[in-house]
């Protein structure tokens, strides 16, 4: 619980500057003469999504009942403390369940997991943006943390590089995230099957993610988006039960997926009370059948979908 403890006092330490930082900065008015709803250097953002799997990294969590998502990030930008392009956030994200994984672990319950996170992102270079985060895996329904890792993240911006119409309008905006297990494991997580590593690893993922407007109509855009990723281990990361020799073993590979996401307005919602919207998403998903093979009714292909509402303001 110390590390609960430590979240929550560098969350009100955060909170405190934010506060600060508000108060230093002026509020312009929009150009009809009204105040814009936040033109602070605090902003908040927030989803809650209902899926029908969950795959943490192509690691199997749960695929009956209702399966429900929310996450919150405040995000301080630090403009104002001299640190142009620079922000930082808090964040925490959630999984709960109804189905046979909330009835595990010491104390039950359906909260089966909530990550705690703290990060900060600027930009390197012109197309260059980094984000840097620490990350707390806390298991509710298990009763304790049962992974922490620091993420590195870098994402390449190369819209201005392609036409400025058409699919590729916003670039495929490629990434490469390295994550790195300080305490615990996620591979540790799962339990009775090839799943039961236990050490700290090294995780890469790799994707891009396209994004267009599709115009329905003059009143109706939906934005729409391509994210295609890759997992591998770079070490320790997917490990498994070779059942032959029932030694620990490394897997390079964890998981490939390719989705179609959604997104339309909500316009209905007084923009005071923020921007919300509402979003769907379709995801095809291929997984390491010697890592998770031995779960009953998980095949090494998925569909998942996804339905949501999420809100910045």
């Amino acid at each position: 619980m110390a590390h609960g403890r430590r979240i929550s006092q560098l969350l009100s330490m955060l909170a405190v500057a934010g506060a600060i930082t508000v108060g230093l900065t002026s509020t312009p008015a929009m150009a009809d003469g009204h105040e814009a709803p936040n033109q602070g250097a605090v902003s908040v953002s927030g989803n809650f999504t209902i899926t029908n799997e969950y795959f943490f990294r192509g690691i199997f969590q749960e695929n009956q009942g209702m399966i429900y998502q929310p996450d919150l990030t405040v995000t301080f930008d630090l403009t104002a403390a001299g640190l142009e392009g620079v922000s930082a956030y808090v964040s925490t994200w959630n999984s709960i369940h109804d189905g046979p994984s909330s009835h595990t672990g010491s104390n039950g319950g359906q909260w089966y997991e909530s990550d705690f996170l703290v990060g900060i992102n600027f930009n390197i270079l012109e197309r260059l943006n980094a984000d840097v985060s620490y990350i707390v895996y806390y298991g509710p329904s298990a009763g304790g943390i049962f992974a922490e890792e620091i993420d590195l993240k870098l994402v390449f911006d190369d819209a201005d590089l392609w036409t400025e119409e058409g699919f590729l309008a916003a670039g495929l905006q490629p990434y490469a995230l390295v994550a790195f297990e300080t305490d615990g494991a996620a591979d540790g997580l799962s339990t009775g099957g090839g799943t039961v590593g236990s050490s700290e690893g090294i995780y890469l993922e790799l994707g891009i993610e396209p994004s267009f407007d599709w115009v329905i109509s003059e009143d109706l855009t939906i934005a729409m988006s391509v994210p295609v990723k890759v997992g591998l281990s770079l070490d320790d990361y997917y490990e498994s039960v070779n059942p032959t020799t029932t030694a620990l073993e490394d897997e390079d590979f964890g998981f490939f997926s390719v989705g179609l996401t959604g997104s339309i307005p909500l316009d209905f919602i007084p923009a005071d009370y923020g921007a919300w919207s509402l979003s769907a998403s379709v995801t095809y998903l291929h997984v390491n059948d010697d890592f998770n093979g031995n779960f009953a009714g998980v095949d090494n292909d998925r569909i998942i979908g996804t339905l949501g509402v999420g809100f910045e303001y």
